[in-house]
């Protein structure tokens, strides 16, 4: 489970450049903060996503699936030793970068 409070930002980005609705969107959104937070990365279960979501897990994974296959996440799956159980990390793979001469455009990379 998710612990403590936590929040889902979308970027703007994430609307208008990636193209992104609905809980992609919001997915991709959560995934995002944990990756910019100290972690680096989303590490858990799918089940926590779909809860923080308020979706089922089946559609959580097609969610990761989708967004896996546009090339927005890579996914890989661990042992956890404290939990004694395998577990997914799930990070984004597009960096944002800003454009410093015209402060209005936005760029992305998946590099």
């Amino acid at each position: 489970m998710i612990n403590g409070e936590y929040y889902i930002h979308i970027n703007g980005y994430v609307i208008q450049e990636l193209k992104l609705r609905g809980y992609e969107a919001m997915c991709y959104g959560l995934i995002e903060s944990f990756s910019q937070a100290k972690m680096g990365h989303f590490k858990g279960e799918q089940e926590e996503i779909a809860d923080a979501l308020g979706i089922t897990r089946k559609t959580a994974n097609e969610i990761l699936s989708k967004l896996e296959q546009k090339g927005l996440i890579e996914k890989s799956v661990v042992y956890d030793d404290k939990l004694g159980k395998k577990i997914s990390v799930i990070s984004t793979k597009v960096t944002i970068r800003y454009n410093i001469q015209s402060n209005d455009s936005l760029q992305y990379s998946d590099q």
